[in-house]
């Protein structure tokens, strides 16, 4: 199975400014039928297992996916070449970090290859943002860093990711409640994973992920 640790040479980073807090949304949409599942529990679903200069992930014993990336060293992402996403889909992942706030963290969607795919991150510090990544040079942002009071900030606590999707259309939920919505349709059918990044250039930072689930709204 394919795994990347390409860093993406566009900026990533959080911009705090101009921005307003968005009311609660409607619930996140139940998963009727589950299409696929990623509980951690083997080593062997397709995700990395390594280590280097910029840090380790791998499969822990508490049947967790862990990753921790030293300071400033660029994203890792990581996904499921051989899966794809149907026209409509519900994506949902469990996730916390502890170290650096200074973070983004979460998932990757309509992966078309490597360097092609949708980005909706959360950060330690209680922001979210969508990115469309075309290549290594080249990073769109469709909805910019915004404040939530739905995301847990504190060290160890998990936050609930979910994408759903219809044709081009998205819906973005946090804790199960909506954030946001974006229409784009330029990648469609890809896969899904995981990402995470580390923007603090002293504090070293880890995550874990758990229960990732693709499934039928």
């Amino acid at each position: 199975m394919q795994a990347t640790f390409q860093p993406l040479l566009a900026s990533f980073d959080i911009m705090l400014t101009g921005l307003s807090k968005e009311p609660l949304g409607s619930p996140a949409p139940n998963i009727q039928r589950v299409l696929w599942q990623d509980t951690f529990n083997t080593d062997d679903s397709g995700l990395t297992d390594d280590s280097g200069d910029w840090g380790a992930a791998g499969y822990s014993a508490a049947g967790q996916y862990a990753v921790s990336l030293n300071p400033y060293g660029g994203p890792l992402y990581d996904y499921y070449p051989a899966e794809s996403l149907p026209a409509s889909f519900v994506l949902q992942a469990a996730t916390s970090f502890s170290g650096a706030a200074n973070n983004g963290y979460g998932l990757i969607f309509q992966v078309t290859d490597s360097e092609q795919f949708y980005s909706f991150q959360i950060s330690g510090d209680g922001f979210f943002g969508l990115d469309r990544i075309d290549d290594a040079e080249t990073v769109t942002t469709l909805i910019d860093w915004t404040p939530s009071d739905l995301i847990l900030t504190a060290e160890e606590a998990i936050n609930t990711l979910t994408v759903a999707g219809d044709g081009g259309a998205y819906r973005l939920y946090i804790n199960g409640r909506q954030v946001a919505r974006f229409s784009d349709d330029r990648y469609q059918g890809g896969s899904f994973g995981l990402i995470a990044d580390n923007y603090d250039e002293q504090a070293p930072v880890s995550f874990t992920f758990d229960q990732l689930t693709m499934g039928a709204p």
